[in-house]
């Protein structure tokens, strides 16, 4: 259900992110690491709200500390987005 959610949503995210919209509170840095590579990380203050890569098929992976995410993605974009939507929608969000 959350993913349809986050589908339904991504036009939305895309339009508020591409514009200028998105939240300044949120940063992103990277990190080597021996299993993925470069592994970025989502910050909103101190928090971290989640990671992504991109895999060996070019796709991008996001791991949220709130959700399990369930596929991957086309483009770096959507992975943050998805992140970001998790982490201010707690309907998303597992329990």
């Amino acid at each position: 259900m959350a993913q349809s959610v986050i589908d339904a949503q991504f036009d939305t995210l895309i339009t508020c992110y591409q514009g200028g919209n998105a939240s300044s509170d949120y940063e992103i840095d990277g990190v080597k690491d021996a299993d993925f590579g470069e592994l970025y990380r989502v910050w909103r203050s101190y928090c971290l709200i989640g990671t992504f890569y991109q895999a060996l098929d070019g796709k991008w992976v996001a791991q949220s500390t709130k959700a399990t995410i369930k596929g991957s993605f086309s483009t770096e974009s959507k992975a943050i987005l998805v992140l970001v939507a998790i982490h201010e929608n707690p309907q998303l969000q597992s329990a």
